[in-house]
């Protein structure tokens, strides 16, 4: 499998919740996330994402949870005032889709957890803000919450899901008031905005027809090269910024006219009679006065 993400089964979930999140370090990498609204169509389209802060999880970015980091997976962020977009592109040539909501996180799925400015981690919260995402076999997305670690629960997105020459790509929306600002709202207040911060990790979980783990593996950095899912070591960090990515900025181009050289002066053959009459004539005058 080439593009696909994962935390955690649940169980791994409820038990990391065990360990307790102390300060928060401040190795993270910082992703810059701008202002903007993609086509939600499935498909990750040239000009529609930021290319300059994509986040790919593989080889020189995670590390093994189960198997063997073997490819990339390229992840987008975007938002708005109505949510958080986050788009993946993935490759996979044998996807085991779920066929209900409820079995989303136990065959292939897309998995991430975000921790609105390490509130949820300062506070010691297990599993912060997780959910599930999975390509359903009749061709939609679908999504699971996890609150704190606990089992899925639906919850209110909208997005799409395509598939691709080599794989699945999708593109969500999680909104801000009716999902992330209450969900994790458990004993502190967080409001989106230009400037808020938001720690996050991501995985990858694969999984073989009868739904055993084939490979697993997680975003990490060498500075905290942490396996577990405590918001404490998640190793990413969103900068919200109110402005368009520098990178969808489309420059004007203003053409300048090119000069028109100028045409060739013609006299008319009337006009050149009548001049050479006159200067005769003035000439015969001159003549004649001497």
């Amino acid at each position: 499998m080439k593009k696909f993400f994962a935390l955690a089964l649940a169980s791994v979930m409820v038990a990391a919740m065990s360990i307790s999140a102390a300060a928060l370090p401040a190795d993270k990498v910082t992703i810059d996330v701008y202002k903007n609204t993609p086509v939600m169509d499935g498909v990750i389209s040239e000009g529609e994402w930021d290319t300059d802060n994509v986040v790919v999880l593989g080889k020189d970015t995670a590390l093994a949870w189960a198997g063997e980091v073997t490819d990339d997976v390229d992840y987008y962020f975007c938002w708005d005032d109505k949510g958080l977009y986050i788009g993946v592109d993935a490759a996979d040539n044998d996807v085991n889709s779920p066929q209900t909501v409820s079995e989303v996180y136990n065959l292939d799925a897309v998995q991430f957890a975000i921790d609105p400015a390490g509130l949820i981690g300062a506070a010691g919260g297990g599993g912060a803000m997780f959910f599930s995402v999975a390509m359903m076999s009749n061709g939609e997305l679908g999504a699971l919450y996890h609150p704190y670690g606990g089992g899925g629960i639906e919850f209110t997105y909208s997005g799409a899901c395509a598939e691709s020459a080599d794989g699945w790509s999708f593109e969500m929306m999680i909104p801000w008031t009716e999902s992330i600002e209450i969900l994790g709202g458990d004993g502190y207040a967080w409001t989106h905005g230009d400037g808020q911060e938001i720690n996050f990790i991501l995985a990858m979980l694969d999984r073989d027809d009868s739904g055993a783990t084939t490979n697993a593996y997680l975003t990490a950095v060498e500075t905290n090269p942490q396996v577990d899912f405590t918001p404490a070591n998640y190793c990413y960090k969103m900068i919200l910024h109110d402005e368009t990515a520098p990178s969808l900025v489309v420059e004007e181009v203003v053409e300048t006219p090119a000069e028109t050289p100028a045409a060739p002066q013609t006299f008319d053959a009337g006009v050149i009679a009548a001049v050479a009459a006159i200067v005769s004539a003035a000439g015969y005058a001159i003549s004649k006065k001497r």
